[in-house]
């Protein structure tokens, strides 16, 4: 098959990948996920590493293998060679999509929340919504006010500057909700557009690619490839020293990274929107530290502004994340998120109910503010499963500490390192 054939079926792949991706995206939108398997998607062939077969193909001598690798460099042939120093653990690959996978429970989350139930918990209450962007916006201001009036005091301007990033960080939680679109009672109505483009630009997002991003997510979680999350943005290496980078500001760079990869296979016009989009999101954060410094000088700037967005949301993010699909049980597509236990007068609030995170991927039409209430009714569910609890503090432990790998169970006995 020449070249130009190639390329050719590689654009149809692409074509039937996108035609189906919108009806799937409309499903889950509407948390009807049980429908979006009647519409599979074309899976990308994906060839197994030589890291993850054990071996490595080898053909001649190369360097030496003091930092850990190879003394072979690989060729065509396949002579089995064995590492003198293990290479860190990986990510399992995991290749079942959500969309199928939750068939296997759907009727037992159907018997653990009652009809009716499910439905008061799926009403959108818009002023619920809004009272709780009121809330952020009035933490934004007196954190602001705190840090003008008393930003000679360091026990008064560094929790205002923490206050202010989790601030931010909380706009993606709210782009979240307009991307599910359970703002307002009318799901088709172009306020959870507008309102999305509004909310992604404090955190510098690109509402378009999120929504895409997201949704795409939903659809393949479980999988190693599809799945933008894991293929793109979940460490590889799993060093501790990898692993704290996303706590610092080069979450940005390793970010973009990933969005960007994932929107290679994106159509031309939904990549020139993301692109127009994050522009402007890049021009408010360059605009609003440059004003601040000419009118308040450089410590307003600093204090205000790029500790809060460089120093305190990544540490925001990482943590938000790791509630999310780290611990989890592989073999078990039910465990496939991370439970956490409530946490009403702390995490509730900070991170606005989005460490709610399992409960989200079971009915994703559900408002954030009625996830605690459904997390209420799954109890026994979560028990029948054998789903323990976790606490950020002992995410934290696991993550870095113990050195856990990602999407894998940490309750279970660290696998040792091959020799």
């Amino acid at each position: 098959m020449t070249a130009r054939k190639r390329r050719g079926n590689a654009l149809d792949s692409d074509g039937q990948f996108h035609g189906r991706m919108e009806r799937v995206e409309s499903l889950v939108r509407r948390g009807l996920e049980g429908e979006a398997r009647s519409f599979p998607l074309p899976r990308r062939r994906r060839v197994q590493s030589a890291r993850e077969r054990g071996t490595v193909a080898c053909c001649r001598p190369a360097r030496s293998s003091s930092l850990g690798l190879c003394n072979w460099k690989c060729g065509p042939q396949t002579h089995a060679h064995t590492h003198t120093r293990p290479l860190p653990p990986t990510i399992s690959p995991v290749t079942t999509p959500w969309t199928r996978a939750a068939e296997t429970f759907r009727a037992e989350l159907r018997a653990a929340v009652p009809a009716e139930r499910l439905q008061a918990l799926h009403t959108v209450q818009p002023w619920r919504h809004a009272l709780t962007v009121l809330r952020q916006l009035v933490l934004l201001a007196l954190a602001a006010w705190a840090i003008l009036t008393h930003g000679d005091l360091w026990y008064a301007w560094i929790p205002a500057s923490i206050v202010i990033g989790f601030v931010v960080f909380d706009f993606t939680v709210l782009v979240h909700e307009a991307v599910h679109e359970v703002i307002v009672s009318d799901r088709k109505s172009r306020l959870h557009t507008l309102l999305g483009h509004l909310y992604a630009l404090p955190s510098g997002l690109s509402f378009s690619q999120f929504r895409r991003w997201h949704l795409d997510h939903h659809a393949n979680l479980g999988t190693d490839d599809a799945d933008p999350k894991r293929a793109y943005l979940s460490p590889k290496k799993v060093l501790r020293r990898v692993k704290l980078l996303y706590m610092t500001p080069a979450l940005f760079p390793i970010y973009f990274r990933a969005a960007r990869r994932a929107a290679a296979g994106y159509p031309p016009e939904l990549k020139r929107k993301i692109a127009w989009e994050r522009r402007a999101a890049i021009l408010l954060h360059l605009a609003i530290p440059a004003v601040l410094w000419w009118q308040l000088g450089f410590e307003a700037a600093l204090k205000l502004h790029l500790l809060p967005v460089f120093v305190v949301f990544p540490v925001a993010f990482t943590l938000n994340r790791l509630g999310q699909h780290y611990d989890i049980d592989p073999e078990d597509p039910a465990h496939w998120g991370t439970l956490m236990r409530p946490s009403p007068l702390l995490w509730d609030r900070i991170y606005l109910w989005s460490n709610y995170h399992i409960e989200h991927h079971y009915f994703p039409g559900v408002p954030m503010y009625h996830l605690p209430a459904l997390h209420r009714e799954l109890r026994g569910f979560f028990e029948k499963h054998g789903m323990r609890p976790r606490t950020y503090g002992g995410l934290l432990m696991d993550w870095l500490v113990r050195n856990r790998a990602p999407h894998t169970d940490w309750s279970a006995p660290k696998p040792e390192r091959a020799a």
